[in-house]
Parts: structure tokens; sequence; C-alpha cells
């Protein structure tokens, strides 16, 4: 069964967000100093991913460098 984007929670709307991949990708380049990326998935629960190294099949969306 999958998750509709009516039945999942306000908290999990906001987690979910590219704003929240966006600051979570700002705070990991502000600690790491490397690249980092915001990934734009197929997974209606996890439609952002941060990453310090995508693959050549991933759709970055943005991309934070020193």
């Amino acid at each position: 069964m999958s998750i509709t984007a009516t039945a999942r929670s306000p908290k999990r709307d906001t987690l979910c967000s590219r704003r929240n991949a966006e600051r979570i990708a700002l705070r990991l380049h502000d600690d790491t100093w490397t690249r980092v990326s915001v990934v734009r998935t197929a997974d209606t629960l996890q439609p952002w991913r941060v990453t310090t190294s995508p693959s050549h099949l991933d759709h970055v969306e943005m991309e934070i460098r020193s």
C-alpha cells in the first residue's frame, strides 16, 4: 500500500521538503567543507536526498562547492 500526499502528516511534508534538504545541505557543507548535492528522487516518502557523492544517474537539483 502506498502513502498518498493526503495521508502524510504535515511534519513529514516539512521534513521531506526541498527547503529542508537545502538547509541540511548547507549545514553539512559548513561542517565539512566538501561538495554537497541535493538530489531529486522518485520516492514519494523521500523526494529529496542530500549526498556528498552523487552518481551519474542522480538528478542533481543543487550543488554546493567550496
